[in-house]
C-alpha cells in the first residue's frame, strides 16, 4: 500500500506524550501514519517501519560483478580516447 493512500491521524505534542503506549498500539494494528503537532505544525511523524518487498533495490546486483584475471586496478576504467572532453 503506498503511505499516500494511508490514514492520517494529527495528534498534539502533548496528547501523544500522554497516550504515547496507546498510539504505537495502534500503529501495530493498522497502516496509520501519526503526525505530531505543536502549535498547528507537523514536527515529527510516527509510522510502522517499511517491509522489507518495499525495498527491492537494496542488494538487487549482487553477484553480477565479474573480475577477470585479465583486469588491472592500475588501468583506467575507461580509454581516454573516447572521452569527449579529451579530444
Amino acid at each position: 500500500m503506498i503511505k499516500d493512500q494511508i490514514t492520517r491521524k494529527k495528534v498534539t505534542i502533548s496528547d501523544f506524550k500522554a497516550h504515547c503506549t496507546e498510539y504505537i498500539r495502534e500503529l501495530e494494528n493498522t497502516d496509520e501514519i501519526i503526525e505530531i503537532t505543536r502549535h498547528g505544525k507537523v514536527i515529527a511523524i510516527v509510522t510502522t517501519p517499511p517491509t522489507p518487498q518495499e525495498n527491492t533495490l537494496l542488494g538487487a546486483g549482487k553477484g553480477t560483478a565479474v573480475i577477470t584475471d585479465s583486469y588491472d586496478p592500475h588501468e583506467p576504467a575507461f580509454n581516454p580516447d573516447d572521452w569527449e572532453m579529451n579530444q
